[in-house]
């Protein structure tokens, strides 16, 4: 409860967070170097939030050096991308020229490598405003 009587909190929920060689992104770049493809999971027209970890770092130094008690921020770049560009990306990104496979059975092979709550990642539609951050100065 970020406003509780007793307790000054303050929260950052950052989108899918990319950089330093580590994170949802590289799983997928190494689970597709694996299998020798790219692989995609329904119709990839979901909308995809990003944020690099450098820019989540500086959103809680100017929160916690502007914000008010009770701040709920999101961390997110925008414009949001469907997960068929950045799996496309990504193939192009290995030398597969681009293709992506549709294939049901791969988010439960990415579930087993990063969690149930995975499907959350790369499933669902993730369009959050970034407004109050950028209100705040980031």
């Amino acid at each position: 409860m970020l406003l509780a009587s007793d307790v000054q909190c303050m929260a950052i929920r950052p989108a899918i967070v990319f950089g330093r060689i580590s994170g949802p992104g590289m799983q997928v770049m190494a689970m597709s170097k694996a299998a020798g493809r790219v692989q995609q999971s329904g119709a990839g027209q979901n909308a995809l939030s990003f944020v690099h970890v450098d820019d989540v770092a500086d959103l809680y130094l100017l929160m916690l050096k502007n914000a008010k008690a009770g701040i709920l921020l999101n961390a997110v770049a925008e414009p949001f991308l469907p997960q068929h560009a950045v799996l496309n990306a990504i193939s192009h990104a290995l030398g597969f020229g681009g293709k992506v496979v549709v294939k049901n059975k791969w988010i439960e092979q990415f579930q087993m490598i990063l969690g149930k709550g995975t499907y959350n990642i790369f499933g669902y539609t993730m369009r959050v405003s970034a407004a109050s951050a950028t209100a705040l100065g980031w």
